[in-house]
């Protein structure tokens, strides 16, 4: 279980980093290379076309890995006390949504607002 108000299990807490990571590294080295300053860079009113790919690479690396990490083949558990059995199934989930579903989300949203009337 995780920390404070942000609840996830297993690697679930990387579906944040990973939109973090991608909404502002994509868009800050998209600037930088051409030519920017970091203040200009950080400027959330440039973002578009920057922002919009960031959605969609952290949507394709979340489908991705949330598939990969969740579709693994469930184990056999025996609890010790009771001596009952049951199939534990992987979960990574960030607030009970897994990994993928977060994916899914940041996908649309990318496509939505490339897609939306300027």
């Amino acid at each position: 279980m995780g920390q404070g108000m942000i609840f996830w299990r297993g690697k679930g807490i990387w579906t944040l980093f990973i939109f973090v990571g991608c909404t502002y590294v994509i868009p800050w080295v998209w600037h930088m290379l051409q030519g920017q300053t970091s203040a200009q860079a950080a400027d959330p009113r440039q973002y578009g076309l920057p922002f919009i790919v960031s959605l969609l690479t952290a949507g394709a690396i979340l489908i991705a890995w949330g598939l990969f990490l969740n579709r693994r083949p469930a184990r056999r558990v025996i609890e010790p006390e009771t001596g009952r059995s049951y199939m534990a199934r992987p979960s990574h989930s960030l607030y009970h949504l897994n990994m993928e579903y977060w994916g899914v989300a940041a996908l649309l949203g990318g496509v939505w607002m490339l897609v939306k009337p300027r």
